[in-house]
C-alpha cells in the first residue's frame, strides 16, 4: 500500500501486488479522531459520576459521532452523540481515574489524558 498526500497519485495495492485502487490528484484520507479533554469529573452523593468533556482538535475528517469512558482503563460505557442526557454513569468512582476517547465513521481514537473524580 502507498499512501502519499498532496496531488500525487495514491494507490492501494492487493496482496499480489495488482493495484486495486488508483486516486487521481489531492485525496483526503480520513483517520480516527484525536483524543478529547476531560476539564472536570465529579462524584454526585456516591451515586453517580458526571464530567464534561471537550471534543478532540482533530476530528480525523470525518465528525465525532460519540465518545466511550474508561475509568483505571477499564471500559465503562459509550455516549452517542445527539443523546438526550449528559454522559454519566451509575456507582461511585471517586478517587479513580477517568479517561475517554472520540469515535467517528473510522473507528476510535486514542485515550484522553487521565482525570481523577473528586
Amino acid at each position: 500500500m502507498a499512501v502519499k498526500l498532496g496531488t500525487t497519485d495514491i494507490v492501494f495495492r492487493s496482496g499480489s501486488g495488482t493495484p486495486a485502487k488508483v486516486f487521481k490528484g489531492s485525496t483526503p484520507i480520513q483517520t480516527t479522531p484525536g483524543a478529547p479533554t476531560i476539564n472536570q469529573a465529579a462524584d454526585i452523593l456516591g451515586e453517580s459520576t458526571i464530567f464534561n468533556i471537550n471534543p478532540p482538535s482533530n476530528d480525523g475528517g470525518s465528525p465525532v459521532t460519540a465518545y466511550k469512558f474508561y475509568v483505571d482503563e477499564v471500559y465503562q460505557a459509550t455516549y452517542q452523540l445527539g443523546g438526550i442526557s449528559a454522559p454519566a454513569f451509575a456507582g461511585s468512582f471517586v478517587g479513580q481515574e477517568l479517561k475517554a476517547s472520540a469515535v467517528n465513521a473510522i473507528g476510535e481514537g486514542p485515550l484522553s489524558d487521565g482525570f481523577t473524580i473528586t
